[in-house]
């Protein structure tokens, strides 16, 4: 199983991959994890919401209280632990 660690405040994905796939791209054989802050004034929850919807098994993670760069600095050993446990 590959895995795909989707955090829209970084843009990238486990091994530097950008996160921007079509969900099509990612409903085959991939676990898959949607960081989403409801304060981001870059990317708006409901794109967040609508990727965890349209990925089947995406565990999702919609932070009300965050924004953009608190996600990106502020739960990074979160992002990662949750990225190794999905091996």
């Amino acid at each position: 199983m590959r895995a795909l660690c989707a955090c829209h405040t970084c843009g990238l994905a486990a091994g530097g991959a950008p996160t921007f796939l079509a969900p099509a791209e990612t409903a085959q054989n991939i676990a898959a994890t949607v960081w989403q802050a409801g304060q981001d004034l870059m990317v708006p929850c409901a794109h967040g919401k609508w990727l965890a919807g349209h990925v089947p098994g995406a565990v999702t993670h919609l932070m009300k209280d965050e924004g953009y760069f608190s996600v990106a600095l502020g739960r990074t050993a979160e992002v990662l632990r949750e990225l190794v446990k999905t091996f």
